[in-house]
């Protein structure tokens, strides 16, 4: 699963839509590992809040899919 949601999101990650954080993702033993560094506390809970939002989105549409 960390396998399709890397690549899901590698298309955002390299073009984000604001520059006010810089975000990295990389596969661990367990799971995801997913960096967030931002200007301000307001651009880290946005970046937050899409990447898992979008993380969640890409787990239920492959369990429906599978």
């Amino acid at each position: 699963m960390a396998d399709v949601i890397i690549a899901s999101l590698k298309p955002e990650i390299a073009a984000p839509t604001s520059d006010r954080s810089v975000i990295s993702i990389d596969p661990t033993f367990s799971g995801i590992l997913l960096k967030i560094k931002a200007e301000d506390v307001s651009a880290l809970r946005a970046a937050a809040n899409s990447y898992l939002y979008w993380v969640q989105s890409i787990i239920e549409i492959s369990d429906k899919i599978v």
